[in-house]
């Protein structure tokens, strides 16, 4: 089994992150929903006097201490806006380099072994549609977990949790398809 769980997660791993190159490149599907800002050379001029180092940054920001009368202050001035997050990159690199791109691969391929190995756990009556799904449910189970909490947490706009729905369903049930083929216990298999 160990043998169709290796096959089976890194060809599964290969199908995601094709998918998804097609999805962000072809369909702009997350970056159609990033929008450029109205003067996007003055505020990264007045960012850039903040001095502040790569990471990620909220305004207004609320510390893990913050008495509860602050917290109250800070929601005030958070009503009022603007309010956001900022991510500033690391200065220097590439915006889409070879090491940016292999990690992406290597984690596709890792999530895939994972997806794979759970559905090795399967009993064998069950079906290829029921391993299908259960990668399709598993892809959902983390849109669920991260995208949809960045829409509640973090107010990240409909349209790119939408894409981001889209983009995993279609990637987990490429990959589903592989590993659902691949991953069977042996009294399946005809030989």
């Amino acid at each position: 089994m160990s043998t169709r769980i290796l096959l089976g997660g890194v060809l599964g791993g290969l199908v995601i992150f094709f998918v998804s190159a097609f999805t962000h490149t072809v369909l702009n599907w997350c970056g159609r929903a990033i929008d450029k800002l109205p003067d996007e050379e003055e505020f990264t001029r007045a960012f850039s006097q903040q001095n502040a180092a790569a990471g990620m940054y909220a305004f207004p920001h609320v510390a893990h201490d913050a008495t509860k009368k602050e917290q109250e202050r800070l929601n005030e001035v958070y009503k009022k806006g603007p309010s956001g997050m900022v991510i500033v990159m690391p200065t220097g690199e590439e915006m889409m380099s070879p090491q940016t791109l292999g990690k992406e691969l290597a984690t596709n391929i890792l999530g895939a072994l994972l997806m794979a190995w759970i559905v090795s756990q399967f009993a064998p009556e069950k079906s290829f549609a029921v391993r299908l799904l259960a990668v399709i449910a598993m892809g959902m189970f983390s849109w669920l977990a991260i995208d949809a909490s960045y829409l509640i947490w973090y107010r990240f706009s409909q349209a790119f949790i939408t894409d981001a729905l889209f983009n995993g369903l279609l990637e987990n049930a490429a990959a589903g398809v592989i590993i659902a083929a691949i991953v069977r216990h042996k009294a399946e298999v005809k030989v």
